[in-house]
């Protein structure tokens, strides 16, 4: 959710399917073709879509963030976000 509000759609590689179910605001879904959109978070279907960037929760499995690093892929931890002040 966070990447959506800050970079338009044309430089996001990929999104989870599930933000359409979960996000607080989620994404107009006619500009997310499927093969924009990840069924799973597996290194494999991440790597295929060439990031530069990946942004994952603490909910995701860490081994995947360890697999995308040795790849050379960056990977930023955004922190779960309970309240307003966090």
């Amino acid at each position: 959710e966070y990447l959506l509000e800050l970079l338009p759609p044309e430089r996001i590689a990929a999104l989870p399917a599930e933000i359409f179910e979960f996000a607080a605001e989620p994404p107009d879904p006619a500009a997310w073709p499927a093969s924009r959109l990840l069924a799973r978070y597996e290194s494999e279907a991440v790597l295929a879509h060439a990031p530069d960037l990946v942004l994952a929760t603490p909910w995701q499995p860490a081994e995947v963030a360890v697999v995308l690093r040795r790849a050379g892929v960056p990977v930023l931890l955004v922190p779960e976000v309970r309240e307003l002040d966090d």
